[in-house]
């Protein structure tokens, strides 16, 4: 039980001779003082008491002050103790120096209500990516803190660095893991600066850099695209091949994107079919591609045309599994997960020696793009990159043609 006190502070006393009185907290070998800005004249204290005199005009009012000032501190060990919690001398220090009735602030709590917000704003990857973190941060709390909280005041550079070797060590994460997970929690740390609940001055980052190694982006040529494509495959390996091939076509769409694609997303133009629809990821409207005639042809193997336009184009996630619900989360990931499986496999068999994975139609779009002279901006224009705003509302209201043609051009072949 922690042991709480009022002490005129004798050191401290002021020209007139009066002295400020401290609330002094003992616990666990610990002991913090935080003054209760009022002073009073030596002879008014009475230490076996430990009140005001009477001999001061104002005592009553002092001592009832007093009293709930300590009451105050043993509530706040006894709410710790009840709920399963550690607490020390700082904690309670704050407590009483805020003047609220709640525990400190606790930044796990904090990252446990940013998983939430995610959660219900429909943002599962979010939720999928945050969740282990917040698991390990508070395992490493326990280990190192002895507690299952993160007081603001012990989020400092030496707990990251921290962190970062319990990460490497206990769980065997590598640069780029450790990168990510040490990433996540400072962006909740800076939703937290940004609502004024953490000073920017104190901001551990500053200090911190989070190591990356960059890896090589997996990429395909154009020559190994029609490869893939016209490689002798049956069933599912077909298919998944079918899905990259049009992802490539369809200026690097994401594979969440393909599978989830409907009929409503394809609008006739012209000669021709255009594909218009909402990015997954970002929730931003898509570069409006002119389909190429094999992504087209792809469209048609998988009856596009008879089905429904709210109907899946591709046979892979059930319908009436929503895009944006857990379950639909859920199902993508599991989906990709087999679809990258059976990849590597069409790869081979396509005689590709680089291992295929569903991401890579995105860096060989870019790629193709580059080499064919297409200026850096317009690739950035059809990969809908979310930060470009004035480039998206270009793309929104105006299909040029000369575009259109561009891109249809170099990706025209002989059909069989």
């Amino acid at each position: 039980m922690p042991k709480a006190r009022i002490v005129p502070w004798k050191s401290k006393r002021s020209p007139d001779g009066s002295i400020p009185l401290y609330l002094v907290l003992h616990h666990r070998g610990q002991r913090s003082t935080l003054s209760i800005q009022i002073s009073i004249k030596e002879k008014e204290w009475n230490a076996s008491q430990r009140e005001v005199r009477k001999t001061n005009r104002h005592h009553a009012k002092i001592n009832r002050f007093i009293k709930q000032l300590l009451e105050k501190a043993e509530g706040a060990f006894i709410d710790a103790v009840t709920s399963g919690r550690d607490i020390d001398t700082k904690e309670i220090k704050e407590l009483i120096a805020s003047g609220g009735s709640q525990k400190p602030n606790d930044f796990l709590e904090d990252f446990a209500r940013r998983i939430e917000a995610f959660r219900e704003r429909g943002q599962h990857g979010s939720v999928d990516a945050y969740t282990p973190v917040l698991a390990k941060l508070t395992a490493y709390c326990e280990s190192s803190l002895g507690k299952p909280r993160l007081p603001y005041r012990d989020l400092t550079v030496g707990f990251l660095s921290g962190f970062e070797t319990y990460l490497i060590k206990v769980h065997g994460n590598g640069t780029n893991t450790v990168s990510k997970n040490l990433g996540y929690i400072r962006s909740v740390l800076y939703i937290q600066i940004r609502e004024g609940r953490f000073p920017q001055d104190k901001n551990p980052f500053f200090n911190l850099s989070l190591r990356k190694k960059r890896a090589e982006k997996g990429k395909l040529t154009f020559e190994e695209v029609c490869a893939l494509e016209d490689a002798e495959l049956t069933g599912k390996t077909a298919d998944v091949r079918n899905y990259f091939v049009f992802a490539f076509h369809a200026a690097g769409m994401r594979i969440s994107d393909v599978l989830f694609l409907r009929g409503q997303d394809i609008e006739p133009e012209g000669d021709g079919y255009r594909l218009s629809y909402t990015m997954l990821k970002t929730g931003q409207v898509a570069y409006p591609m002119m389909l190429s005639p094999t992504a087209i042809r792809i469209l048609r193997q998988y009856g596009w045309l008879n089905k429904a336009p709210d109907a899946y184009i591709f046979p892979e996630i059930p319908a009436g599994v929503s895009p944006s619900s857990e379950a639909g989360f859920k199902a993508r990931k599991r989906v990709t997960a087999k679809i990258n499986k059976l990849l590597k496999i069409a790869g081979q068999k396509a005689g590709i020696a680089t291992p295929i994975t569903t991401h890579m139609a995105r860096h060989s779009w870019t790629y193709h793009l580059d080499r064919n002279n297409v200026p850096v901006q317009r690739i950035s224009d059809t990969l809908s990159h979310g930060d470009i705003k004035t480039t998206q509302a270009y793309v929104k209201k105006v299909r040029s043609r000369e575009v259109d043609d561009k891109l249809l051009g170099i990706l025209k072949r002989e059909e069989r």
